[in-house]
């Protein structure tokens, strides 16, 4: 059993070993990537800036474009709308002239089936009467003086319920007058209130028309001045252009003047050099006590060595320059490739200590399980040596 945990822990060493190459080679792919991906960074930069300042502007374009087409669309949408809703309330004004059409009529077919059949009432309220008073003629010819006393007395009660019913449509009569004349009052009211309304959305139709005009006269005129903005930008670029352009064509000339200028100045200059060999003047003056002093150079030659001494003074500035940004970026790729080191190295280290950490526990764990088994097998032992005591002290008896 414990060849077994000590297979195991092999096996769990090896595969330790091997998701530690894996990540090793992981790690390592990933810095090469990095370190490549900033060396990519830096040669592109440039191009890149200039590539997205590009597409800025032409984005910018687009949108500026298409929210102009846009803010269209919204007009037109809402003066779509305004017209609508105008037809909209034209018809609502249609049909509530209809229904009060409608409802007129019908008040007027009311009023004229209250009124004939007011009047068969009051035929038939006369023809009672007349009936009444016939009875009445006819009781007093036959000389039934109770049955006459009776219909006269049934015709008072029937005068005063009339009066008494005319008195009452007088009052209702009166009434009604008085609320036709406050229901037209407030008619009147009414549509001096609904010709003022109607006036002040005319009038906010019309304020709501000249901002329409004067938002369209904006647009345009912005879109106008955007465009003259285009154009005197593009020639201004086009004037900055020439004028470099034409700056740096004067500062060749002035350079060349100035070469001209002093090649002029050095045809005359004196030197030794245009004369033989033999006859040229000693490098060196001999003083009488024998030491010797250079011999002064001409100004040609002064000039001469002045410029390749300023030549070869630009030759090594931009030497240095290039050596200083070159030490830069140089340290810049070691810095980031040892902190990519260091980042590595840091979590190996982790999943290093993380496996001893488990590889602890399964070895306590497997020592754990030997010693359990050792103290099994002892008892087994134990067991088995008690079991063949008793066996022979059976055999014995």
């Amino acid at each position: 059993q414990i060849e077994e945990e000590q297979a195991k822990v092999a096996e769990l060493n090896e595969a330790v070993a091997l998701r530690d190459r894996k990540w090793d080679s992981l790690a390592q792919d990933y810095c090469l990537k990095l370190v490549k991906m900033r060396e990519e960074i830096v040669q592109r930069g440039s191009l890149c800036s200039w590539l997205q300042c590009a597409f800025d502007e032409i984005r910018f374009k687009w949108k500026a474009a298409e929210e102009k087409e846009k803010l269209k669309i919204e007009h037109h949408q809402r003066m779509r709308k305004a017209r609508a809703q105008a037809r909209l309330e034209v018809i609502s004004r249609e049909r509530q002239r209809r229904l009060l059409q409608a409802c007129l009529l019908s008040l007027q077919e009311e009023t004229v089936e209250g009124r004939q059949a007011k009047h068969l009432a009051e035929l038939r309220r006369r023809h009672e009467d007349e009936v009444l008073v016939f009875n009445a003629q006819l009781a007093q010819a036959l000389g039934d003086e109770e049955k006459a006393k009776e219909l006269v007395a049934e015709q008072t009660r029937r005068i005063e319920e009339a009066r008494r019913q005319q008195d009452e449509a007088e009052r209702n009569m009166k009434l009604a007058q008085r609320e036709a004349r406050e229901a037209h009052q407030e008619k009147d009211k009414a549509l001096r209130q609904r010709d003022a309304a109607e006036e002040a959305r005319r009038g906010a139709e019309a304020q709501r028309d000249e901002a329409y005009r004067a938002k369209e006269a904006a647009e345009a005129s912005e879109a106008y001045a955007k465009e003259q903005a285009e154009v005197f930008q593009q020639a201004r670029l086009k004037a900055e252009a020439r004028q470099r352009k034409a700056e740096e064509q004067v500062r060749k000339k002035q350079k060349k003047i100035q070469s001209l200028q002093r090649m002029l100045a050095e045809i005359g200059a004196e030197s030794d050099s245009d004369a033989p060999p033999d006859e040229r003047a000693p490098a060196f003056f001999v003083n009488e006590d024998g030491t010797k002093v250079p011999r002064p150079r001409t100004r040609k030659e002064r000039m001469g060595m002045a410029y390749r001494e300023a030549e070869s003074a630009r030759y090594e500035l931009r030497i240095g320059m290039a050596a200083m940004l070159d030490r830069d970026s140089t340290n810049e790729v070691r810095i980031e490739r040892l902190k990519d080191q260091v980042a590595s190295l840091f979590r190996e280290v982790q999943v290093v200590r993380s496996s001893n950490e488990s590889l602890k526990v399964e070895n306590a764990e497997a020592f754990d399980r030997a010693s359990r088994a050792e103290e099994d097998a002892k008892q087994a032992r134990a067991a088995l040596a008690d079991g063949v005591a008793a066996k022979q002290m059976q055999a014995t008896e």
